[in-house]
Order: structure tokens, then C-alpha cells, then sequence
């Protein structure tokens, strides 16, 4: 990613962070209406859940660009993940879950710029875990 995508995405992120439970139980809302199914994969508690999706995120987001910090807790995450029961197509259900939650919190600053820098960083990710998970 060019550091101006990786700007665009840390500045949105620090928008969405005070109103991070908010943003969390948003994010599960709409991903679970993209797919009900996928709600049976969470056994725990949702706020227990929130704080960890929360947590991966921030890091994500602080550590993007820097590979040495940035793949090796979503390799990790992503071989806990498939214990779970996650299949490689719940990635892009992720993806657009989390697309459109960050529309629907940023409303007018979730501009095109931001979006595509947004889709590029989750792509990122999704790579990372979906090449973990095939380890």
C-alpha cells in the first residue's frame, strides 16, 4: 500500500476508535445479516468477541506497512480462526461487512479515496489470513 492509502486509513481509523463498541456491535449486526449462518460460529461472549475484533483491528491498522509487526498476528489469527470453523469465502463476507460499517460510521468522510484505501488494507489482511490458513 502507498503511504498516502495508509494515512487515509489510520486517520479513519482514529475516527471510528472512541466509538469502538458502537462500530463493533454495528459490524456484527451487518455482518450477520449478510450472513446469518456465520453467527453460529461465535460460542463466546459478543463483548468478549468485540474487544478482541477491536484489538485486531487497532493493531492492524497501526502496524500496516510495516511487515514485521503486521502478519504475524493475523497468521496467528487466522489459524485460530479455522479451529473455529471459518471458511476462506467468510473473509469477503468480513470484507463487506466491515466496508459497510465503516460507510455507515463515517458517513460524508468515507469518501472515495478512503473507501478504496480501506477495500486495498482489508484485502491486505485477508491475504495474509487466507495464506495462513492454508499452512
Amino acid at each position: 500500500m502507498k503511504q498516502e492509502e495508509i494515512t487515509k486509513v489510520q486517520a479513519s481509523w482514529a475516527k471510528i476508535t472512541p466509538n469502538g463498541e458502537d462500530f463493533v456491535k454495528r459490524f456484527y449486526d451487518n455482518l450477520f445479516e449478510i450472513d446469518p449462518v456465520l453467527q453460529s460460529l461465535f460460542k463466546h461472549s459478543m463483548d468478549m468477541q468485540a474487544r478482541k475484533l477491536m484489538s485486531m483491528f487497532d493493531s492492524a491498522v497501526e502496524y500496516m506497512g510495516q511487515a514485521e509487526k503486521f502478519n504475524p498476528p493475523l497468521a496467528a489469527a487466522a489459524q485460530r480462526h479455522i479451529q473455529y470453523g471459518v471458511k476462506a469465502g467468510d473473509f469477503d463476507t468480513v470484507g463487506r461487512a466491515l466496508i459497510q460499517t465503516l460507510a455507515e460510521e463515517l458517513d460524508e468522510e468515507f469518501d472515495e479515496p478512503t473507501r478504496l484505501a480501506w477495500i486495498k488494507a482489508y484485502n491486505s489482511i485477508k491475504n495474509i489470513m487466507k495464506s495462513a490458513s492454508h499452512e
